[in-house]
């Protein structure tokens, strides 16, 4: 009587590439959580003046995106070099203080930028931010974006992808070792088993 053999040890050239599936995996999850970072950010083509709506307190960093697209238009600047920022509480008028900023960066999509102030803000609510250069002029217009626990975020979510992927390779890894060797255990058995006459 034929019996279908077990798969050969073939099977476990396998298991090297699930760090290939699962890392691709992650990367999937990477690109559309940073993506989703987009939306709840202010970007701003500057010089301008607007009112903006913060609704949570806490720490603001406001970046240059040397490479920015914005309503389908693609903006290149590598520099706001006379171009003064200030904001102000609409509700009480009293402006708030801006710190230098100049340790962070991020590129992602289409937009990367540099961080050059942080502001913190106590109560949620209106705020006039203004971009305006010192002589007036219109040009050049650089994107400015204006975000909150970004770095915060990216690195929950990069920990989180990297669980995923580390706890889907040992997880996959660890089945397909365990059918193989089951198998291979089970053909043994079958090969010195004496064949009934």
């Amino acid at each position: 009587m034929n019996r279908k053999h077990p798969p050969s040890r073939l099977w476990y050239f396998v298991i090297p590439l699930l760090p290939v599936a699962v890392i691709a995996v992650f990367g999937t999850f990477l690109f559309w959580h940073v993506k989703a970072i987009e939306d709840p950010w202010f970007r701003i083509v500057a010089p301008k003046a607007l009112e903006l709506s913060l609704s949570e307190p806490g720490r603001y960093t406001i970046f240059l995106e040397n490479v920015s697209s914005v309503d389908g238009k693609v903006y290149v600047s590598q520099s706001i070099s006379g171009l003064k920022i200030a904001v102000t509480s609409v509700e009480t008028g009293q402006p708030v203080a801006l710190e230098a900023n100049t340790g962070m960066s991020y590129s992602y999509s289409s937009h990367s930028g540099i961080s050059i102030y942080d502001f913190d803000i106590e109560t949620p609510g209106r705020y006039r931010f203004e971009a305006a250069y010192e002589n007036g002029a219109s040009e050049p217009e650089v994107v400015l974006a204006v975000g909150r626990g970004f770095f915060q975020w990216l690195f929950i979510t990069i920990v989180a992808g990297l669980g995923l992927a580390f706890g889907g390779i040992a997880s996959l890894a660890g089945a397909v070792f365990l059918l193989v060797f089951v198998r291979q255990k089970r053909k043994v058995a079958l090969e010195g088993r004496p064949i009934a006459g």
